[in-house]
């Protein structure tokens, strides 16, 4: 392979590794988003029914509950920042899509070119969470069956803390 061509190669796998990270990102904030919808809703029952049947500590407690979910969601916004990596996952999906569509025949300006547009999306992300871009990395390593070893990530970053 060319040095060109690896260097495209090299940049497609970049991109369609943000592509994964961000769609899992996206997943992480919509999961938060309706989880705290559903238990907001559940323990406004809960507060509702706490009241009427004379439970006022049952009452309190559930919309002391219900406020805690509802301020967190409100702060951090999981619905607002779903979309902004929706937005991501689109942007280098259509660079990955023009980079496929130039296939062999990339020449070094098109690769520049590309090179350009990724690193103008990656400037208006917000920081990378290290362990989920690994963890990323090395999904994408075992879907294109590539040799090359996988990054060691330690156990407990492999799980849902990797999006803290």
């Amino acid at each position: 392979m060319m040095q060109a061509q690896e260097d495209v190669y090299a940049l497609l796998f970049g991109v369609r590794r943000s592509i994964r990270y961000h769609s899992r990102r996206i997943a992480w904030f919509q999961f938060w988003h309706r989880a705290g919808a559903t238990l907001g809703a559940l323990f406004a029952t809960s507060a509702l029914v706490g009241l009427m049947a004379s439970f006022p500590r049952v009452g309190t407690l559930a919309s002391a509950i219900v406020v805690f979910f509802l301020v967190i969601d409100l702060v951090v916004d999981h619905a607002s920042k779903a979309n902004h990596h929706r937005d991501f996952v689109r942007r280098f999906s259509a660079l990955e899509m023009d980079m496929i569509r130039a296939g062999e025949a990339t020449s070094e300006d098109d690769y520049k070119a590309f090179l350009a547009r990724r690193l103008t999306i990656e400037a208006e992300e917000p920081p990378i969470n290290r362990a989920l871009d690994l963890q990323c990395h090395n999904e994408l390593l075992r879907a294109l069956d590539h040799d090359e070893q996988p990054v060691p990530i330690p156990w407990y970053r492999r799980s849902w803390l990797a999006h803290i």
